[in-house]
């Protein structure tokens, strides 16, 4: 258990676990963030596999159990389904595979990158793929090539971690098993608006960026739906402010004109886009008018 720089009870709880059943490991941090925080129980962790589980989510009974029967031979990555739970309901989710399928080959393994990147149903055949949850990784990979979570991220740190350790597994599996239970969160840092709000989906994007052009990914649509999903989001939360007009057309102007936001409006392919409102922003970002864009999201923000 690693506290990062908790203020309500949870040291007392965790410690009274630690004390009352020596299998479990307890750790304070100051506060520094999550991928620091997975660093740090990566660490402090001495087993032969790895899984995440936070705070606010919870587990099947037979968590571990389900997991760790995939975890034979070469399976260097073991992947069940999460389900996000929204007020006490469950929903559901888009996932399209058998009851379990390995992958080894590039080609295969390509297959699980656009299920991390590229939330279009068309084309994501497994959800939540991106996210630390309802996965068992082989301690020895994450070691072998020094794989951690990287620190300059806020958003997306889950997705790139996942896509490094894919690209070292020798075989990945992925099961159809419910294990993990998502409490979706609307006051979570992703559902705000901050003033580091653009930068860190910038630099989200980046990273993303680096990754596919150093392991030389055919996926550059997908990287580009990526970007419009999360120039979305960004809107979303901007516009739940209310700003003058022109403040929201400045902001709109210079969020576009970010390189690497700019490059993939230039080069999304509309016709291949999910939404009416991507197909909006693309249209618009590539013409260069931006008040269509504050009349549909201050339409939403209602």
């Amino acid at each position: 258990m690693i506290n990062d720089g908790s203020t309500d009870s949870s040291s007392y709880i965790c410690k009274k676990y630690a004390i009352t059943d020596k299998r479990v490991k307890y750790k304070e941090i100051t506060n520094n963030g999550v991928s620091n925080a997975r660093n740090v129980g990566i660490e402090f962790a001495k087993s032969e596999w790895i899984t995440f589980v936070d705070a606010d989510d919870w587990v099947s009974p037979d968590y571990c159990e389900k997991l760790i029967q995939y975890a034979v031979d070469d399976v260097d990555l073991v992947i069940a389904r999460t389900v996000s739970v929204e007020n006490g309901v469950i929903l559901n989710d888009s996932y399209q595979g058998a009851e379990y399928t390995y992958f080894r080959k590039e080609e295969e393994k390509l297959i699980l990158y656009r299920s991390i990147i590229n939330d279009n149903p068309k084309v994501r055949q497994y959800p939540h793929i991106a996210t630390c949850s309802a996965k068992l990784f082989r301690r020895e990979i994450i070691d072998r090539y020094r794989l951690c979570y990287k620190k300059n991220l806020k958003y997306y740190e889950d997705a790139i971690f996942n896509m490094q350790v894919i690209q070292k597994c020798e075989t990945v599996v992925v099961t159809s098993d419910i294990l993990y239970f998502y409490r979706f969160n609307s006051l979570s840092s992703t559902q705000k608006f901050c003033s580091d709000t653009v930068i860190y989906y910038e630099n989200a994007a980046k990273e993303l960026l680096k990754f596919v052009d150093e392991m030389n990914l055919q996926i550059e649509d997908d990287y580009n739906q990526f970007n419009l999903k999360n120039i979305d989001t960004i809107l979303t939360n901007y516009f739940k402010q209310k700003k003058k007009t022109l403040d929201q057309y400045k902001f709109i102007r210079n969020l576009f004109n970010l390189e690497i936001f700019k490059n993939s409006i230039a080069r999304a392919k509309v016709k291949m886009l999910p939404s009416k409102t991507r197909i909006i922003i693309a249209i618009c970002g590539k013409l260069g008018i931006y008040m269509p864009i504050i009349a549909l999201y201050r339409k939403k923000s209602k």
